[in-house]
């Protein structure tokens, strides 16, 4: 189980991405421009159900605009893969594109607000290009809630993780789709569970051409058992368990874990990105990210009923992190039993047993990873540099 982020104002250019997330093309004549284009990595029968759907939008020349649109949500997800596993307990609003309870729920107290939301709709909504990459898109932000719901460095978060996404995927507070949308245009079979209805919608729109991506509007609390995911994430979601995991739950934050794991296939991953408490930005004196007062997690001022922000080391405990030392063992390196298995390494310049392989990051601390985060694993990288500084020889 693994625990992702990345600085919001860093995006990494990446000569394959538009490759790997989609890139426009021509769409089959006659579709509704609401679902005019398709990814890059749709696959040749995703390509002939388009059509066939377009054929019968044709068919129906004097139609609406909006009704071409209904029949072409209503055919796309009819075929979802997740459809007869969630029809057990929901049924699909083709207006909204999402799977929601057949009786009305009580509204979802998170919201970025009703302007910003409405706003958030119609970009989505009017854009003929919803891929991730999409420039029309990225045109409209302008302020923090489109940058957070529509920027495609969000996507970074999971690019690290490579092959590891694959299969099938829980996404827990989906949002407006942002993850959602790379996600389902790496061909994984996703389903986004986002508890605000509005939001939801948003999502739904965002993935319209994606049939493998299935939006549910519920309380992850109430997802129905019956389905094991390969990948399960919660990004930007655990800081929010007090407050909506909450019910009469004595550690809200631990039983959020142990459900999002009640939905992993045996060995499959649990995908956490949250701001950490210790941070240096924090440390520094910016403004906690939530309550917008400087040194408020430092000083750990979090009420039991509000959001929190957890140390690094903690996250780690919960999710019962443990490194995995096949790989240096595999090179030589040595572990010290005597010392909860710590790496034998040369603790002035971190060179192992084995001259020439070093070793940085919580590894060096073997099974002790609560002792190394970002604040002191910085000055591995320094140490290791002054070392190698110093055997070089100029030819």
């Amino acid at each position: 189980m693994g625990n992702i982020g990345i600085d919001d104002s860093g995006r990494v250019p990446n000569s394959g991405d538009a490759a790997r997330t989609g890139i426009k093309s021509k769409a089959p004549v006659g579709l509704p421009a609401a679902a005019n284009f398709v990814s890059s990595t749709a696959s040749s029968d995703r390509r002939r159900h388009l059509r066939r759907i377009e054929s019968k939008a044709a068919d129906r020349s004097g139609s609406s605009r909006d009704a071409r649109i209904l029949l072409f949500a209503e055919k796309t997800f009819a075929r979802q893969s997740n459809a007869e596993w969630l029809t057990t307990d929901y049924d699909f609003d083709v207006a909204a594109k999402v799977w929601r309870r057949p009786s009305p729920q009580a509204a979802w107290r998170y919201s970025d607000g009703d302007e910003a939301e409405q706003r958030l709709a119609d970009i989505v909504n009017s854009a003929s290009d919803r891929s991730v990459d999409s420039p029309e898109i990225a045109n409209q932000i302008t302020d923090w809630p489109s940058r957070y719901h529509l920027d495609a460095r969000r996507s970074n978060l999971l690019r690290a993780l490579g092959d590891k996404l694959e299969g099938s995927v829980l996404e827990v507070g989906a949002g407006c789709g942002a993850i959602t949308r790379y996600l389902g245009e790496l061909g994984l079979d996703v389903v986004a569970v986002e508890g605000g209805a509005r939001r939801a919608a948003i999502a739904a729109s965002r993935c319209l051409d994606l049939s493998n991506v299935a939006v549910v509007a519920d309380d992850f609390r109430r997802l129905p058992r019956g389905k094991l995911f390969n990948v399960v994430t919660l990004i930007g979601v655990l800081e929010y368990a007090r407050v909506y995991f909450s019910g009469d739950s004595q550690d809200p934050v631990a039983d959020l874990l142990a459900r999002c794991v009640e939905f992993l296939r045996p060995g499959g991953i649990l995908v956490i990105a949250i701001e950490n408490q210790l941070g240096l930005k924090y440390f520094s004196g910016c403004r906690e990210d939530h309550v917008g007062q400087s040194m408020f997690g430092i000083q750990d001022l979090y009420r039991p009923d509000g959001v929190v922000t957890l140390a690094n080391q903690f996250v780690f405990a919960l999710t019962g992190y443990h490194p995995d030392f096949s790989f240096i063992e595999r090179l030589g390196v040595m572990l010290d039993e005597t010392k909860d298995r710590c790496p034998v390494c040369d603790p002035a310049t971190l060179e192992s047993n084995v001259p020439g392989i070093y070793l940085a990051g919580v590894i060096v601390a073997g099974e002790r990873t609560n002792e190394i985060f970002i604040e002191n694993g910085r000055f591995h990288g320094q140490l290791i540099a002054k070392d190698l500084q110093g055997k070089l020889v100029v030819a």
